[in-house]
């Protein structure tokens, strides 16, 4: 008997190079029973996926799961386009390699009385279609079993692996792999990267990775690693998902997902180079048709390259679930490389259409930059790696001016205040006048706060009454401006009895008042934090207030209040009573500024840094962790002032469990650049949108600064 069927393969030539080195293997065992890390895209899963078709000893993954019943009523949504289906893995962690050798064997079968028709079955790597089977069946010929060896060229450190089929006039058919092996060809000895001809270590050994993101695969673990997203019609009320899950349980978490319209964007810093390539795995879910789609890249603001998707195709489902009927998802990795000097790097990259209420969403993961060094002996730049080939063109040098919060474990908060914000409840009387404060208001660790905007200006001045009541015993007492100490004053222990004193406390002639003026403070920032405090301990009972407040501009009396006689609540705006409290919370094994019971909706997170060296830029990075006990659909939005600079990211929250324990926590990292020329800084960080018991906290803070501008 003659068999005859058609199966067309899709094979590259081999490299030339013949040594391999085996990545991974899966469904080697005769009979195994572990998905190994493989992810099955199906309608309807049977059992654990796995199953050994008639007549066979040997199981295959994905075989009674992965099939096509044109009688059964699973398929009935579907009507008569029927889904692809199929198997996929991704691995982040190859060795350096210039190409891949992938082997495997894969058994499609037609279990119908009277087989017929056909079925395509594809496997793609990467996006990229490698391999193609087109079976045509016949009574003779219900089952087909090959064993499949292609080869390509390959670079990047991830791969995603997607086995997808799709029945065309066949009935009934099911299909499997199994004995799969990835192998990898690998880079001269020592070299990070290399290209397919590379075979010696000196073609490539000045690749060294400079910058690394979104690589993690645990997706508790899982952060924006400082990226930003920059919406195009920002909504708190934004759901965006990074999860990656489909009907698997995948789990592959991108950064995004993003509309159309909106862009991402990373400043990354880098030592003095001559060429530089970037790297990544860019997906688009539930692609809409279009002619085709690009996504522009930016460095430092210009188009350097674009990535094209043909829309026009339909493609197989990474993320897209089954019964939404998407026209599926594509995915690629993006590779870029070119000559490139500039240290500073703002990395960008967004669609170059924005279609009005498209449904597609996209995201990236696996961003790599490798650059290729200069010569150490060059100081500033070079364009190639002799030392003959420096330069002294100059380009941005971020120096470290402060580090802190940054050990796994800490107990000295470093000078970051913890400022709890609240209104005052009742206005105190002392000797027949109201009082911001008074006697059982302001003690121990708390004290009053006003913030203002200002107009333009070159100086302030501040004057009020302060009344000190009850015992004191030489504490301190100040006035802050923006976190700058202005005004600094001894509390006596030894009171005068001979002077008229109001009676306010709980002692008899022993109050305090007295009248500050603070004519002169250079000061230009469009707002100003003014804060009234003692150094009193916890313990203490003596309390203090103040009233007959006013703020000049310019030496000209600009803001007036407390100065009724007997004001009342509806008159202390913007005053507000603030808990100072600096505590440590574990998260996992590390510590955190803040944590529950402490940065929550009404707080404030602050710190100023002096004497910072001539410098144009700073540089600023931390992390954050949010802690809710119960979901929400709406997003954080985190506010961040420096000087008179206004930052505002938005914060997602999933059902991620970064510290363990029972409630959500979530890691976000920040890390950006700003023109900056002041040689102070004055940082004040806090959370909109949080509802009660909902916190967040603090850690790994760095300060940088340079001196130089970007070449344009």
């Amino acid at each position: 008997m003659i068999l005859r069927f058609c199966f067309l393969i899709l094979i590259l030539v081999k490299p030339i190079d013949c040594q391999k080195v085996l990545e991974f293997s899966s469904f080697t065992d005769e009979s195994f029973t572990d998905l190994d890390g493989w992810n099955l895209i199906v309608v309807e899963q049977q059992g654990s996926g796995i199953d050994k078709p008639p007549s066979n000893t040997q199981s295959y993954a994905g075989f009674n799961s992965i099939y096509w019943d044109r009688s059964s009523d699973v398929f009935i949504a579907f009507g008569h386009n029927y889904p692809r289906q199929g198997i996929i893995k991704y691995y982040n962690n190859l060795k350096s390699h210039k190409a891949l050798l992938i082997t495997f064997q894969i058994y499609i079968f037609n279990n119908s009385n009277w087989p017929a028709g056909n079925c395509n079955v594809e496997l793609f790597i990467d996006g990229q279609k490698q391999y193609i089977a087109m079976p045509n069946f016949n009574t003779s010929q219900k089952s087909i079993k090959q064993h499949v060896e292609l080869s390509m060229t390959h670079t990047a450190k991830s791969i995603f692996i997607q086995f997808s089929g799709i029945l065309t006039d066949a009935n009934k058919v099911s299909l499997g792999i199994r004995d799969f092996y990835l192998y990898s060809i690998p880079c001269p000895m020592n070299c990070l990267f290399c290209r397919k001809t590379d075979k010696l270590e000196d073609e490539c050994i000045d690749w060294q990775l400079a910058s690394e993101f979104l690589v993690e695969i645990d997706r508790n673990l899982y952060n924006s690693d400082g990226w930003t997203i920059n919406q195009a019609n920002p909504k708190i009320n934004l759901h965006k998902s990074t999860d990656c899950n489909s009907e698997s349980s995948i789990y592959l978490q991108f950064i995004g997902f993003m509309e159309m319209g909106d862009s991402i964007k990373k400043t990354i810093i880098l030592e003095p180079h001559f060429r530089l390539k970037i790297q990544y795995l860019q997906i688009l879910i539930s692609q809409e048709f279009a002619p085709s789609i690009y996504w522009y890249a930016y460095l430092n603001g210009k188009i350097q390259y674009q990535v094209g998707y043909m829309t026009y195709i339909l493609s197989p489902p990474v993320c897209s679930k089954l019964l939404d009927k998407t026209r599926g998802d594509l995915i690629q990795q993006v590779e870029y490389e070119s000559f490139h000097q500039d240290t500073l790097v703002e990395f960008a990259t967004s669609a170059s259409q924005s279609i009005q209420g498209s449904k597609t969403r996209w995201g990236i993961r696996n961003f790599q930059i490798l650059i290729k060094k200069c010569h150490p002996n060059c100081q500033y730049s070079c364009f190639g790696p002799l030392e003959t080939q420096c330069q002294n063109t100059k380009y941005p040098k971020f120096i470290i001016h402060e580090n802190n919060l940054n050990l796994d474990t800490f107990s000295d908060d470093q000078e970051w205040q913890v400022l709890t914000l609240f209104q005052f409840t009742n206005i105190n009387q002392c000797n027949n006048q109201a009082l911001l404060g008074g006697h059982n208001n302001l003690q121990g660790r708390h004290f009053i706060q006003s913030v203002y905007d200002l107009k333009p200006h070159v100086k302030i001045g501040l004057s009020f009454k302060v009344y000190f009541i009850d015992k004191f015993y030489d504490e301190q007492f100040y006035v802050i401006v923006d976190g700058t100490i202005v005004y600094q004053y001894t509390i006596p222990s030894i009171v005068d009895s001979k002077k008229d004193m109001p009676y306010c406390g709980i002692y008899a002639e022993i109050d305090q008042i007295m009248k500050i003026s603070i004519v002169t403070i250079p000061h230009t920032r469009s707002q100003v934090i003014i804060q009234i405090q003692t150094n009193q301990p916890d313990t203490s009972i003596s309390s203090w207030g103040i009233r007959e407040f006013i703020l000049t501009l310019n030496g000209i009396p600009n803001i007036k209040n407390l100065n009724d006689l007997n004001f009342s609540n509806q008159n202390i705006s913007p005053w507000k009573i603030a808990l100072q409290n600096s505590p440590i919370w574990l998260c996992g094994s590390k510590s955190y500024i803040g944590g529950i019971n402490a940065l929550d909706k009404d707080s404030q997170l602050r710190k100023t840094f002096k004497n910072i060296p001539i410098h144009l830029q700073i540089r600023i990075s931390f992390s954050i962790v949010t802690i809710q006990s119960a979901l929400r659909q709406t997003q954080f939005i985190l506010q961040q002032n420096i000087n008179d600079s206004k930052k505002v990211d938005y914060l997602q929250i999933q059902d991620l469990k970064y510290c363990g324990g029972i409630e959500y926590t979530h890691l976000f990292k920040f890390d950006y650049v700003l023109d900056h020329k002041e040689d102070d800084i004055f940082i004040l960080l806090y959370i909109e949108q949080m509802n009660a018991q909902e916190f967040w906290s603090f850690r790994d803070f760095s300060l940088s600064y340079n001196n130089e501008k970007t070449q344009s």
